[in-house]
C-alpha cells in the first residue's frame, strides 16, 4: 500500500493556477465564446457535417444559429454516427474519433455512445485544473498536493472496438490519457480501478485506502456516502483525517449534504462541479449555493433555450451574450468532439451574467406535468426536502412519477429516508409545499383535477438493491428522480416496492395526503390490497400501475373556471434523450499533468537554452583545441622538410666541428649587410610642404616675364637656323619669301 506521493507538489500547482485565476478574473465571457465558436467552425469546416452546413461561410453566432438546427442524441446517432460506427473519421470532427464514452440514460434507460476526441480530453484536463485553481484561490493555506487524490469512479477498463478506437466509462478514458509519471499523486491504483463489480470494488477500496494520506476525494454524492460509511467502519469518524477538499457532481447535493457532513474533518471544503460526457460545463468558484461559473474557454460553445420553447419549430437560442437571469433554460452544446447544437437534456438557471454563473435545476425530462401542473425538477426536490425536515425525516433517495386513475390522477413518491416521521405526515407536508411553490399545481389541487400525492416509505438499502438488480450500481449511474413515462415508472414501482430481486424487507408504508390509499377512485377494476371500504392505509398493488397505458397522450382536464380544455402531454422519453452525464474527471491526476505541462513550457525551454549554450561552449573549446594544435604544428620545425635543404651534405649533419664554421659565416654575412646599410644615402622619412601666402598680382607679373622669356628663346632659335643656312650656302642670297617666312615663324 502506497503511503503517499513522492513530494508535495502544491507549490508547483499554485504557481500555475495563480496565472489562470488572473486570466479568469479579466475574462470577457462573450468575446471568449464567440472566438471559440469561430475556431471550432474553422477546424471542422472540412468534415462531412461542416461541408453540408457551410461552416466555411459562417461569420458570427447568429449566422451559426440560423445555419445549424438543434439536434438530439438520437438524430446525431442515426444520421451521422451509427452508419460509420465505430470508425468515425472526418464525420462531425476531423480525424479519427479515438473514444466513445458510454453514458447510461438516467431516465430513458438506454446506453448512449458519446464521441470523445483528444481535444475534448485536453479540455477536460484543463477544466480539472480550474477546479483546483479555485480551491487554492479560496484556501491559500491548502497543501492539497501534499497527499493523494482519491477519485471514486466506474471501471477504468476500456473495450477496443476498432484499431485506434476504444469505449468505456469517461473515468477510464481520462485514466488512459494520464502519463505514468503522474500516477504517484492519484489513487486508487489501476488494479482496483479496473474492477467492474461495484460491491467488490467498494470493499477493496475501503480495505486498502491509505486514509491518512488522502487530501482530495471526488465522485457522485450517492456513492461517496456509501464509501465514507465503509471507511468509517474501519477508521472511525472522520475516516479521512487529512481530507481538504471533497469534489462532488452528478446529482443534486441537497439530499446528501447532511448525511456526508459527519464524515468530513473540520475545515474540509466542498466544491460542486458540473461535468458531462459531452463537455465540462461549470465549476463552483465561490461558496456553496452561490452558483457555478460557466467555463467559456474549455472546448464547448454553450447555447441556452427557454424550456417552454424547446419543442417549438424555431425556438429562441440564447448564448452567453444574451442570456437573462431567472429563466429556466435547456442547455445546448457545440463542442470540440463533433457535437453541433446538441440538446444536452439538462436545465439551468442563471443567477449572474458577469461572469456567467448558473444553478443546475434538473433535466428536461425532470418536468412533471402529466396533468398540466408544470412542476420542474428543482421545485419537486426543494418541496420534498422542506416537507421531510418539517416531519423529522432525512431524505436518502427518492423517485416520483404519475399515477392515472379512472377520472383523476396523482403523484406517487417512492422515498427512502431516515427518521421517525410517517408517510402520511410527509405526504401532507409535501402537498402543501408544492402548492406554495407552484401556482399551476395549486390550481389543479384546489380545482379537483388532481388527487393528493401518495408517499411510500421504503426500507433502508432498497434503492441500492434496485440499482444493483439493474446492473447500474456505482460509477456514473444515478437514481432517476422523475420518471414521467408511465410505463417506466410502473416498472420502478414494481422493483422498489417488491424489492426488485433484493433480500426481502419489511412491507413498505404507503400513505396519501389526507386519506388512506385506495387502488382505484371510481369505476374500474376492483380495489387493490387493503382497499375498498375498509378505510385502512395500504400499499397500491403494483399491477394497477399499467392502467396508465389505457389512456392516450392527451387528457381532458377540468379547469378552475369550469371550461373543458385539451392538454397535450409531450412524451417525456422524447425529451429524455441524454442523461445527466456528470461523470467524474480524475481531478488530481489531470491537474498534476496540466500543471507539469504548464511549467514545462518555461522549464523545458530554459533547459533547452542552457543545453544549447553548453553545446556551443563545447564546440568552441573543441575548435580552439584543434586550431591551437594546428598552430603549434605550424610553429614547430618539421625535420622531414629540412632534409631537402641539405642534400649532398649528409655527412656534415653529424660533423660537430663544422657547426662553428657555419656560425662564423652567418655572423660574417650579417656584418657585411649592416655595413652596406650604413653606406646608403639617408632618405627623409617625413617630407612636408610649408604654406606661403602669395599676392596674385605678383603671379601676373611673373607670367609676363615668362612670356618675354619665351619670345627671346624663340627669336634666338630663329637666328641660329639662319646662320646655319648661310654656312651651307655661302654664295646664295636669302630669298625674300624665305626670310619673311622665317620672320613670321619666329614671331
Amino acid at each position: 500500500m502506497r503511503a503517499g506521493p513522492p513530494f508535495d507538489a502544491t507549490a508547483l500547482l499554485r504557481a500555475v493556477t495563480a496565472r489562470r485565476i488572473a486570466a479568469l478574473e479579466a475574462e470577457d465571457a462573450a468575446a471568449s465564446q464567440a472566438a471559440l465558436l469561430q475556431r471550432l467552425l474553422h477546424h471542422a469546416a472540412g468534415t462531412r457535417f461542416g461541408r453540408l452546413h457551410g461552416f466555411i461561410d459562417i461569420t458570427d453566432v447568429a449566422h451559426y444559429q440560423a445555419r445549424v438546427p438543434l439536434r438530439r442524441y438520437e438524430q446525431f446517432w442515426q444520421d451521422w454516427w451509427q452508419p460509420d460506427y465505430p470508425v468515425l473519421r472526418d464525420v462531425t470532427w476531423p480525424g479519427l474519433m479515438p473514444y466513445f464514452a458510454l453514458s447510461s440514460g438516467t431516465t430513458s434507460g438506454s446506453t448512449k455512445y458519446i464521441p470523445v476526441s483528444r481535444a475534448m480530453v485536453r479540455a477536460n484536463r484543463r477544466a480539472a485544473v480550474d477546479v483546483l485553481a479555485w480551491h487554492l484561490h479560496r484556501h491559500p493555506e491548502s497543501r492539497i498536493f501534499g497527499g493523494l487524490s482519491f477519485m471514486l469512479g466506474g471501471s477504468t477498463a476500456l473495450q477496443a472496438v476498432a484499431p485506434g478506437v476504444r469505449q468505456g466509462d469517461l473515468s477510464g478514458i481520462a485514466a488512459a490519457e494520464v502519463p505514468r509519471l503522474l500516477a504517484p499523486w492519484g489513487w486508487p491504483p489501476s488494479r482496483l480501478a479496473l474492477l467492474a463489480d461495484w460491491d467488490a470494488k467498494l470493499a477493496a477500496l475501503a480495505a486498502e485506502a491509505p486514509a491518512a494520506a488522502i487530501r482530495m476525494l471526488s465522485g457522485t454524492p450517492s456513492w461517496l456516502l456509501l464509501l465514507l460509511e465503509r471507511l468509517a467502519a474501519r477508521h472511525g469518524r472522520p475516516p479521512l483525517p487529512g481530507l481538504e477538499l471533497l469534489v462532488h457532481g452528478g446529482v443534486a447535493w441537497g439530499p446528501y449534504r447532511n448525511h456526508i457532513a459527519p464524515f468530513l474533518p473540520p475545515g474540509c471544503a466542498t466544491r460542486e462541479v458540473y461535468p458531462a460526457s459531452e463537455g465540462f460545463c461549470a465549476i463552483a468558484d465561490r461558496g456553496e449555493g452561490e452558483g457555478l461559473r460557466l467555463l467559456t474557454d474549455r472546448g464547448v460553445f454553450w447555447e441556452f433555450v427557454p424550456v417552454e420553447e424547446l419543442a417549438a419549430p424555431t425556438p429562441t437560442r440564447h448564448w452567453v451574450g444574451t442570456v437573462e437571469t431567472g429563466v429556466e433554460y435547456a442547455v445546448i452544446v457545440t463542442s470540440c468532439a463533433g457535437l453541433w447544437a446538441y440538446v444536452l437534456g439538462d436545465t439551468v438557471r442563471f443567477i449572474d451574467r458577469l461572469p456567467p454563473r448558473l444553478l443546475v435545476t434538473g433535466r428536461v425530462s425532470y418536468m412533471l406535468s402529466a396533468f398540466g401542473e408544470h412542476l420542474a425538477g428543482e421545485e419537486l426536490e426543494q418541496a420534498l426536502l422542506a416537507a421531510a425536515a418539517q416531519v423529522g425525516l432525512e431524505i436518502v433517495e427518492y423517485t416520483v412519477g404519475p399515477v392515472f386513475g379512472a377520472l383523476r390522477g396523482h403523484h406517487r413518491w417512492l422515498v427512502e429516508a431516515r427518521g421517525e416521521g410517517s408517510a402520511a405526515a410527509l405526504a401532507a407536508a409535501l402537498d402543501a409545499a408544492l402548492q406554495a411553490a407552484n401556482a399551476d399545481y395549486a390550481a389543479h389541487r384546489r380545482g379537483g383535477q388532481m388527487d393528493p400525492p401518495e408517499v411510500t416509505l421504503l426500507p433502508a438499502g432498497r434503492f441500492e438493491a434496485w440499482m444493483r438488480a439493474q446492473g447500474k450500481l456505482g460509477g456514473q449511474h444515478k437514481v432517476p428522480r422523475v420518471l414521467a413515462n408511465p410505463g417506466r415508472f410502473a416498472q420502478a414501482v414494481e422493483g422498489l416496492v417488491s424489492g426488485g430481486g433484493a433480500t426481502p424487507a419489511p412491507r413498505p408504508r404507503c400513505e396519501s395526503a389526507g386519506k388512506p390509499v385506495n387502488s382505484d377512485r371510481g369505476p374500474g377494476p376492483g380495489p387493490g390490497p387493503g382497499g375498498g371500504a375498509g378505510g385502512r392505509a395500504s400499499c397500491r398493488d403494483p399491477g394497477a400501475a399499467p392502467l396508465a397505458t389505457l389512456f392516450p397522450a392527451a387528457l381532458f382536464l377540468l379547469r378552475r373556471r369550469g371550461a373543458v380544455e385539451l392538454d397535450v402531454l409531450l412524451d417525456p422519453d422524447q425529451l429524455d434523450q441524454v442523461e445527466l452525464p456528470l461523470e467524474e474527471v480524475h481531478m488530481a491526476l489531470l491537474a498534476v499533468e496540466d500543471a507539469a505541462q504548464q511549467v514545462a513550457r518555461h522549464v523545458v525551454a530554459h533547459r533547452f537554452a542552457i543545453g544549447d549554450a553548453l553545446a556551443e561552449i563545447g564546440h568552441r573549446l573543441l575548435l580552439q583545441r584543434q586550431v591551437g594544435l594546428e598552430d603549434l604544428l605550424d610553429r614547430l620545425a618539421d625535420h622531414h622538410l629540412v632534409q631537402p635543404l641539405q642534400i649532398g651534405q649528409p655527412a656534415e649533419e653529424e660533423d660537430a666541428l663544422d657547426q662553428p664554421i657555419g656560425m662564423a659565416h652567418l655572423v660574417d654575412r650579417f656584418l657585411v649587410f649592416m655595413l652596406a646599410q650604413l653606406g646608403h644615402a639617408p632618405v627623409a622619412q617625413d617630407p612636408g610642404m610649408q604654406e606661403v601666402l602669395v599676392d596674385r598680382g605678383q603671379l601676373i607679373g611673373e607670367l609676363g616675364v615668362q612670356m618675354l622669356d619665351d619670345l627671346r628663346v624663340g627669336f634666338h632659335a630663329t637666328l641660329l637656323v639662319a646662320a646655319a643656312e648661310r654656312v651651307r650656302r655661302p654664295n646664295r642670297p636669302a630669298s625674300p619669301g624665305r626670310h619673311c617666312g622665317l620672320s613670321r615663324g619666329g614671331l
